[in-house]
């Protein structure tokens, strides 16, 4: 298993990945609330099993 300090770091990395693609897809006004919601999930699912494959 990965060190602490290791995971928090990848996991910090992670939100700040959310959040710049959050905003980016706010600004840009071809995306509906809708839309953000579903890319969001689907690039959660994708990075958190990323995430916990890194962290065994």
């Amino acid at each position: 298993m990965a060190s602490q300090t290791k995971v928090k770091k990848m996991y910090s990395k992670l939100m700040n990945a959310y959040e710049d693609i959050l905003v980016e897809m706010k600004y840009d006004q071809q995306f509906t609330n809708t839309e953000i919601k579903k890319e969001m999930n689907r690039l959660n699912k994708f990075y958190l099993d990323e995430f916990f494959k890194r962290a065994k």
